[in-house]
């Protein structure tokens, strides 16, 4: 079985972003090389100089969030292989969460919260899938449950939702 190259598996917005930082970095650099160059071109030196070293800036926090991204993908690739559409285990009632979304659908009671850095997917006290990250991207928690396709997860609209069978029941707004 081989490998597919890294690049096959990065999302086209992720080499956008990608491509977006590295021109950042480019102007910034051209930027500041042309405002030396030429100190006759411009009323103010220093300004300028300042407004090319944050371009660079600009770029460079583009490319380090946009590598943290791709690596956050691969790692939930990869936790989504180890585990089956089983529940993972009991949800503990106790420890201290933050709900970010429920909803009821039919018997099931599904629980979208968040417990210290981990996101969970909860139907009747039972996590089904988890996500573990520091800075939160884009994610999306499945599984089987009931003979019905229960998705949770956070979009790139910055929503929290809820979905069974590809049918949105529950969804959010979130601003943090």
């Amino acid at each position: 079985m081989s490998k597919r190259p890294l690049i096959e598996t990065i999302s086209k917005s992720r080499l956008c972003s990608i491509a977006m930082g590295i021109l950042g970095i480019l102007m910034g650099v051209f930027f500041i090389w042309y405002v030396r160059f030429d100190p006759d071109a411009c009323d103010s030196v220093i300004g300028f100089t300042f407004l090319g070293i944050f371009i660079i800036a600009a770029g460079i926090f583009t490319l380090v969030f946009t590598v943290l991204q791709i690596i956050n993908d691969e790692k939930q690739n990869k936790n989504k292989k180890k585990h089956a559409s089983g529940a993972i285990r009991r949800a503990d009632a106790n420890v201290k969460h933050r709900i970010l979304l429920e909803a009821r659908y039919g018997d099931m009671t599904i629980c979208y919260r968040r417990v210290k850095i981990t996101n969970e997917l909860v139907i009747n006290g039972k996590v089904y899938d988890e996500y573990r990250a520091v800075l939160e991207f884009e994610h999306v928690l499945s599984a089987s449950c009931g003979g019905h396709t229960v998705e949770a997860g956070y979009d790139e609209a910055s929503n929290s939702y809820i979905s069974v069978n590809g049918i949105r029941i529950a969804e959010k707004r979130r601003l943090l």
